[in-house]
This record gives structure tokens, C-alpha cells and sequence, in this order.
């Protein structure tokens, strides 16, 4: 049986499962509940593992962590207890970075996992898109900021505590985003799909189609909706990622197969 107890999954949902193991990271300021949605859409068989970086969801006492090296490392040591040949990372914005360095750092270690799924996010060689917020202290106008470019809820700034509670995290993010740093390599030898968002403007069509460089042959999925648009359309999100595992799970029996066949001859 697949072990779940790290604290950096807040939830599991149908652990026993003995098909793909889908590790979801979340968004800047986000916790991995966000992606529970997605679960009725994956395969009977799939895993869905939710994570939360410390300092968010349930490691909300916690101190944050600010640099990705840092988040990506300790995600590694986390990943070390599953089985990598079942495992499809999913990451949405800040966490398709994340997901991508440490797919990328499992290929190195002769370890590829089963699939890549980004979401919401630019090619990582593309850069940030737009003015690093972690430039500003936690406060008001950066939280202003933040939710006039579409990268944190009117939430934040409207409802009574919720900025004492959610800013610092959504502030140390911002510097893991800030601190990552592409390291230029061969494409990604790992079956990937990026989901992209129609009137996201901080992910323009450019930095989505960018993922062709870094991945090889990558899936691409649009949604309709902005940045944050897996709240808006749950099902047309959810469909998209279950096509990005069925992308991986079927390149992966195809590979197989012609091993195979190969092996034969």
C-alpha cells in the first residue's frame, strides 16, 4: 500500500487506488483542496494526492517557505515514499513551476515520473509575466495588487480576517515564485499537457505554447475563463486534467507496447 502520511498532503482522496498517482500543488496563496473538484473526473482507479506547502491549509502553523529550491527539495523528500512510475505531478500557476522542476530533477535521477500536468502556468523559461508583488511589504497595497491582477480572491481584502490570516502566506509564495530559476535543458522526456486559461491575461497563448520547448510534444488543453478559472468551471477544468492523465497513462502502455514488440523482433 502507497503511503500518504507525510504533512505535505492535506488529503488524499481514494488512496487505495492502484492506478496514477496525481500529486496536486496549488496555486500561489492557494492549499491543495483546491483541486478536490477534480477528482470525479480522473479514472476509478486514480489517486489524488493534495498538497500543502507549509505555512497554508492545514500547515497553517507553520512557517512559510520562501525559496523554491527549498519547497522543490523537501517536495522531493516527500515524493521519495511513492511510487514515481505511477505518479503525474499537477500544477496549477506558482505550482506548474514547482511541478516541472521537480519532474525534471526525477528524470535526472533516473526516476521519471508517469506524466506532467501544468495549469494557469507560463514556460518557465518565459519568466514572471508581470511586476514581482514580493516587492511589497505584507499590507494593504500589496494585497490591492495582488487581487487587481487576478493573482488573489476579492476575498482577501473584503471579508473581516481573512488577510491576517492568508496574506504572509500568499506573500512568501510570491518569493518562491520570485526566486525560481529556469535551468536550460534538453525537453522533458516525460508525457505533459498544459491547460491553459482563454482571458487569463498574466498566461498569454505565447507563454502556454512556449511549454512545446521545454516538454516534448506536451498536450494542450484551453479552458474557457481567467486566471484562477478552475473555481468558475469545475467540470471543463476537471475534464481537462483527466486528459492530461489519460495523455500520460496512454503514452506510457504505448511505450510499453513498442518495447515490446521491439524486444520480440
Amino acid at each position: 500500500m502507497t503511503s500518504f502520511s507525510s504533512a505535505w498532503f492535506s488529503d488524499v482522496l481514494n488512496p487505495d487506488g492502484d492506478g496514477p498517482v496525481v500529486v496536486g500543488l496549488p496555486y500561489a496563496g492557494g492549499s491543495g483542496r483546491a483541486f478536490r473538484a477534480v477528482h470525479p473526473y480522473l479514472s476509478d482507479d486514480s489517486v489524488l494526492a493534495l498538497v500543502d506547502l507549509p505555512g497554508h491549509g492545514t500547515r497553517l502553523a507553520e512557517p512559510c517557505v520562501r525559496d523554491a529550491d527549498d519547497v522543490v527539495v523537501e517536495l522531493l523528500g516527500t515524493l521519495d515514499a511513492l511510487p514515481t512510475e505511477r505518479l503525474v505531478l499537477l500544477g496549477y500557476s506558482m505550482g506548474g513551476w514547482l511541478a516541472y522542476d521537480a519532474a525534471a530533477r526525477l528524470v535526472d535521477a533516473g526516476a521519471p515520473p508517469l506524466g506532467l500536468v501544468v495549469c494557469g502556468s507560463r514556460a518557465p523559461q518565459t519568466g514572471l509575466g508581470h511586476p514581482s508583488l514580493a516587492r511589497h511589504p505584507v499590507g494593504p497595497e500589496f494585497l490591492r495588487e495582488a487581487v487587481s491582477m487576478g493573482l488573489a480572491a476579492p476575498e482577501m481584502i473584503e471579508v473581516p480576517g481573512m488577510a491576517e490570516l492568508f496574506a504572509p502566506a500568499l506573500h512568501a509564495d510570491f518569493a518562491v515564485v520570485q526566486s525560481f530559476r529556469y535551468r536550460s535543458r534538453p525537453p522533458l522526456p516525460v508525457p505533459a499537457c498544459v491547460i491553459g486559461f482563454d482571458s487569463d491575461w498574466l498566461v498569454p497563448e505565447p507563454s502556454l505554447r512556449a511549454w512545446d520547448d521545454v516538454c516534448v510534444r506536451p498536450l494542450q488543453r484551453r479552458v474557457v475563463g481567467p486566471h484562477l478559472g478552475l473555481h468558475e468551471d469545475e467540470a471543463a477544468f476537471g475534464t481537462a486534467v483527466a486528459a492530461g492523465v489519460a495523455h500520460a497513462r496512454d503514452a506510457h502502455a504505448h511505450a510499453r507496447t513498442a518495447a515490446t514488440t521491439g524486444l520480440v523482433r
